[in-house]
């Protein structure tokens, strides 16, 4: 559902890109969704501070998604890396050799 939330705002459909993130935050209240994913699909939605949030809790909790698809390496995470508290986060993970570029 993410991928479908990064799909959708990448055609400028970005009310759609919600709709899908809001699925997925109602299926956050009754089964888990990684808060990874969760991080991408606010990012797809123009929600920076879920966005933050999510990706704040991906690291609190080691969720294994985030060391590979926070990586400035994953065509995924550029709509992240925008955010500034998104690389602060990167580099509390320790990962300072991602914001090169940036």
């Amino acid at each position: 559902m993410a991928l479908l939330a990064m799909a959708l705002a990448g055609l400028g459909r970005v009310t759609e890109a919600d709709a899908v993130y809001c699925e997925m935050q109602a299926r956050a209240h009754r089964e888990y969704v990684q808060p990874t994913l969760l991080a991408f699909a606010a990012a797809a939605a123009a929600k920076e501070d879920e966005a933050i949030r999510n990706a704040r809790e991906a690291f609190e909790i080691h969720d294994p998604n985030s060391q590979t698809f926070f990586s400035r390496y994953s065509s995924m995470s550029g709509p992240l890396y925008r955010y500034p508290r998104f690389r602060e986060i990167v580099a509390q993970m320790g990962r300072s050799d991602w914001l090169r570029d940036y």
